[in-house]
C-alpha cells in the first residue's frame, strides 16, 4: 500500500507544479512601467551592495596595510639596534611608502641625518598621486562642469553655468581614468574622466563624445 500511496502523491505534486507553470506562462508580460521599475529597483539594491563592498576593501586594505607597517617596524628595529643601519633604511623607507605619514620614520631618518630620503619619498608619493586620476576627488572643467567625489562613494555633476547637478555611481576605475554612470529615468549615460579631459556617450551610442572642454584634478 505505501508504494502506490507515494506514487499518487508524486503524481499529485508534479501535476500541481505544472498547472503553477502554465498558469505563470499564461500571464500576460508587465507593463514597460513595471520592468523598468523592477529593474530600477534592482539596480539600486546592486549600487548598495556595491558600496558596501567598497567599504569592506577599504576597511580591509587599510589594516593590511596597518599590519604590514606594524611588522616592518619590528623588522627595521632589530636591523638597526643589530648595526644593520643600511638595511633599516631599506625597512623605514618602505614603512613610510605605505604610510608618508609615520612619525617614527620621520624620526629614524631625522636621527641618522637622512631626511633627503624622507622628502624624495613624499615627492615620489605626490607625483605618483597626480597621474593617478582614481585618487582625486574633484574635476573642474573650463566650461563650468564639476565632478566631484561625496562621501558615500557617489560622484556628484555640477553645471555652473546653469545650476543644474545629477549624481553618478562609479563602475570602475584605473590608474588612468574613472568610470562613471547615471540614470535619471529611462536615459542613461556614460562617462569616462581622464587627468585633462573626460568622454561621454549615451548607453546605446557606439561612440563615444570627446567633451570639448580641457579640465584637471583640482583635489
Amino acid at each position: 500500500m505505501r508504494c502506490p500511496l507515494v506514487a499518487f502523491f508524486v503524481t499529485a505534486l508534479a501535476f500541481c507544479c505544472a498547472s503553477e507553470l502554465a498558469a505563470q506562462q499564461a500571464q500576460p508580460p508587465k507593463s514597460k512601467a513595471e520592468i523598468l521599475k523592477a529593474l530600477s529597483q534592482k539596480t539600486e539594491q546592486l549600487d548598495k551592495t556595491l558600496e558596501q563592498m567598497k567599504e569592506k576593501h577599504a576597511k580591509a586594505t587599510k589594516n593590511a596595510e596597518a599590519d604590514a607597517v606594524t611588522k616592518l617596524k619590528k623588522l627595521a628595529q632589530t636591523e638597526a639596534s643589530g648595526g644593520e643601519i643600511a638595511e633599516a633604511t631599506e625597512t623605514w623607507t618602505d614603512i613610510l611608502e605605505i604610510d608618508t605619514t609615520d612619525v617614527e620614520a620621520k624620526k629614524f631618518f631625522r636621527s641618522i641625518g637622512r631626511l633627503d630620503i624622507v622628502e624624495k619619498t613624499l615627492a615620489q608619493a605626490e607625483a605618483k598621486q597626480s597621474v593617478l586620476p582614481t585618487r582625486r576627488l574633484f574635476y573642474e572643467a573650463d566650461n563650468g562642469i564639476t565632478f566631484r567625489l561625496l562621501p558615500d562613494g557617489s560622484w556628484l555633476e555640477t553645471w555652473t553655468n546653469n545650476d543644474r547637478q545629477r549624481i553618478h555611481q562609479e563602475r570602475g576605475r584605473n590608474p588612468y581614468h574613472i568610470f562613471l554612470f547615471n540614470r535619471t529615468g529611462s536615459l542613461r549615460v556614460l562617462h569616462i574622466i581622464y587627468p585633462d579631459h573626460y568622454y561621454w556617450k549615451h548607453y546605446l551610442d557606439k561612440k563615444w563624445h570627446l567633451e570639448p572642454a580641457v579640465g584637471a584634478w583640482k583635489e
